[in-house]
């Protein structure tokens, strides 16, 4: 009963998620339109932090499954999207799960968002840099 449960949560979830992504993207600056932000994420981080980081990083990628059959023009953009919040939302949620008391999450998660914040900028700009950017130029993102 209890997986059927979190199944069901994590399906649910993940629907909000897409739905968010595919209907609220806000551009961050007027002179790149193509750089977006979408709410969609904050859902997933959500989950991490509620059932831990599995079932959060199971909503990032049903969102991007959902995305990419439904709404992408190319795989590059789910793909870059998944490889950076799911690193984002499964180092949030196993910080989080792995705090020694209550009394400490403020300064674990300023930790947890320290350690995201390079962890996930690392790991894109290299994948960026060597793959995904590389692949679209050759034109595979056709």
């Amino acid at each position: 009963m209890r997986e059927t449960r979190m199944l069901v949560l994590i399906a649910v979830l993940a629907a909000a998620a897409f739905i968010l992504m595919a209907t609220v993207q806000v551009p961050v600056l007027p002179a790149a339109p193509y750089l977006r932000y979408d709410p969609s994420d904050v859902v997933g981080l959500l989950m991490a932090f509620a059932a831990g980081p599995l079932p959060g990083v199971a909503v990032v990628l049903l969102k991007d499954v959902l995305y990419l059959l439904f709404r992408a023009r190319s795989i590059f953009g789910p793909l870059g999207n998944l490889i950076a919040v799911a690193t984002f939302v499964g180092v949030a949620g196993w910080v989080y799960h792995r705090r020694p008391n209550p009394s400490v999450i403020i300064p674990f998660n300023a930790l947890a968002s320290a350690i995201n914040t390079v962890l996930t900028a690392v790991l894109v700009a290299a994948l960026g840099r060597r793959g995904l950017s590389l692949a679209y130029l050759r034109g595979l993102g056709r």
